[in-house]
């Protein structure tokens, strides 16, 4: 899903209605892991009230959002092992469940960490020097996120050097080396200690190619950069994300890295679906001369939908297909029924205390006559 916004940020042309509309949908429903697709100007102190210019600050929200939803996350992990510590020590141990939902939402969040750091760096030409007697308005790059700031300029250069740089290098040079150096010995793989602590970095792979979380790491920073960058490639942004979808697709269909070959019969259709729509965008720019129909444009806009809503209903049936619904019934019928003794158990404490509270006061508050 976060491919295709990924897919919808890069294209130069008008999205089909057919089209626009679910791509629409899908960025609102996806706006807490996107959050690019929220608007938060109005509530940001502008002018003199702040010393931080308004570009900066969405742009430390976009960043502070994942971070926020990791710390959501790890409060309520820690809540429930606290509510149930038998249940939960039986299976890990605290550290390693906030761990494992640490990196859950690291890779959750991780198209919108990219985009952030990339966003320090994405900049643009406005204007270019001319002859007189005519005067260019604004020679130079200037900042995406504040096209009246030229790059590296300014406070421009302090912030993007000063934290854009690191946490380039951090989210596309430290981390996938740090997953390529936990899971290098092969031999570990066998080990249930090891997979305790590190097994989501590695079950879903066959062991030959056990380092992959690391390189889907590598696609989705890349496929980011091509979207953020995309007014610095065009005309030919379209074409660069074509050929990158085109090698993550043929790469998944080679090796066939996934250890449940229906995971990656998933994958391989879901990037299928992608490169489709990227190539169906791409025709409607391909051949300059000549400008595509209304009805062709139409006709692809809801081919694409088609496709995109066969393939999410597929991973719906296939995920509802591994559920043990008996099993889920029957845990759902005994916390109803759980719920409902509790509930009763409390009207009944709180009815024998009303009950004791009357008949207290009627025994030490009765009337004077009634006194000896």
């Amino acid at each position: 899903m976060q491919y295709a916004l990924i897919l919808a940020s890069v294209t130069g042309v008008e999205l089909p209605a057919a089209l626009a509309y679910p791509l629409q949908a899908l960025a609102w429903a996806w706006s807490p892991a996107v959050p690019e697709t929220l608007s938060i100007e109005c509530i940001l102190p502008h002018g003199s009230s702040s010393s931080i210019p308004v570009s900066i600050q969405r742009m430390l929200f976009y960043l502070a959002m994942p971070f926020a939803m990791l710390v959501l996350f790890l409060v309520v992990d820690a809540f429930i092992f606290r509510l149930f510590p038998k249940k939960q020590a039986v299976a890990v141990g605290l550290r390693d469940k906030l761990g494992g939902s640490a990196m859950v939402v690291c890779f959750f969040f991780m198209p919108s960490i990219l985009r952030s750091a990339f966003g320090w760096f994405a900049c643009i030409p406005i204007d270019a020097p001319i002859a007189a007697p005519y005067a260019a308005g604004a020679v130079g790059s200037f900042w995406l996120q504040d096209p009246s700031q030229l790059c590296y300029q300014g406070y421009h250069r302090a912030w993007a050097l000063g934290l854009g740089l690191p946490l380039l290098l951090l989210v596309c040079g430290l981390l996938p080396a740090s997953i390529v150096w936990v899971v290098h010995n092969k031999q570990r793989l066998n080990d249930p200690l090891f997979m305790r602590h590190y097994g989501f970095l590695v079950r879903f792979y066959k062991p030959a190619y056990c380092w992959l979380e690391a390189a889907v790491l590598m696609q989705t920073a890349a496929l980011t950069a091509v979207g953020v960058f995309s007014y610095s490639l065009r005309p030919l942004q379209e074409r660069v994300m074509c050929a990158a979808l085109a090698v993550c697709a043929i790469a998944l269909r080679v090796f066939q890295p996934y250890a449940q070959s229906a995971a990656g019969r998933t994958m391989l259709a879901g990037m299928y679906c992608v490169l489709l729509t990227s190539l169906s965008l791409w025709s409607f720019t391909a051949f300059r001369e000549f400008s595509p129909s209304v009805a062709y444009v139409l006709a692809m806009g809801v081919l694409l939908l088609v496709l995109n809503l066969a393939y999410v209903v597929a991973v719906v049936w296939q995920i509802v297909k591994m559920v043990d619904w008996q099993d889920v019934w029957q845990k759902v019928a005994r916390a109803f029924k759980a719920a409902v003794a509790c509930a009763a158990g409390v009207a009944c404490a709180k009815t024998h205390a009303r009950k004791q509270q009357s008949c207290t006061t009627a025994v030490d508050g009765g009337s004077p006559s009634s006194r000896p």
